[in-house]
């Protein structure tokens, strides 16, 4: 199962250093929305693409 999954990106894929931020940072980034709810019919939506993009 595993293999099978690694199998749609390139070998090493997840080993090699990226750009990007990690895993822990982007899910730090998301804590808030849980006591944004007034936000989430605002703002929200333009953090969530805003994150994507950067």
């Amino acid at each position: 199962m595993q293999k099978k999954e690694c199998s749609k990106f390139p070998k090493g894929f997840f080993n090699q250093p990226r750009n990007t931020i990690s895993m822990k940072e982007a899910l730090s980034g998301v804590v808030p929305f849980k006591w944004s709810n007034n936000v989430l019919k605002g703002k929200s939506k333009v953090k969530i693409i805003s994150t994507k993009n950067s």
